[in-house]
């Protein structure tokens, strides 16, 4: 994060002269770094940034705090954007969070119980001749 002045501010490459100008005249708000939970939100799939964004570009409290538009048509930092978050509703990251882990609990639950290849048994003269050459790995 680009903390100038103490203040909660999105990372310099998200920030342009145009939305340090708006916080500057009061047409867009900021928060103080001290007033932004230092708790972290994991970086799960279910919490990503394309997840969350569609839910949250509706709610104007947010908006005040957001530029208008990003150099370059790039998505708005996560860490930044859910500091602001844990600020304005901490109880809906919390329930983010929790949804998230639910959800993460009963894909977990569900591929231990599911017949996947991890758990179909090979026969051993399958596994010989896997294990007869070498592995190689390559990117």
């Amino acid at each position: 994060m680009c903390l100038l002045v103490g203040l909660w501010l999105p990372p310099l490459s998200h920030c342009d002269k145009v939305f340090l100008a708006q916080i500057l005249i009061g047409k867009r708000r900021v928060l103080h770094k001290r007033d932004v939970p230092r708790s972290t939100v994991p970086q799960w799939n279910e919490l990503s940034f394309a997840f969350l964004w569609p839910q949250l570009q509706a709610d104007s409290r947010l908006l005040e705090f957001l530029p208008d538009c990003l150099p370059g048509g790039k998505p708005h930092n996560r860490a930044w954007l859910l500091g602001i978050l844990q600020v304005l509703r901490p109880a809906y990251v919390e329930a983010l969070i929790g949804e998230a882990r639910v959800k993460r609990a009963g894909q977990n639950k569900l591929f231990r119980n599911s017949q996947t290849l991890l758990h179909v048994g090979i026969t051993r003269e399958m596994a010989q001749l896997l294990l007869a050459e070498p592995f190689v790995s390559r990117k």
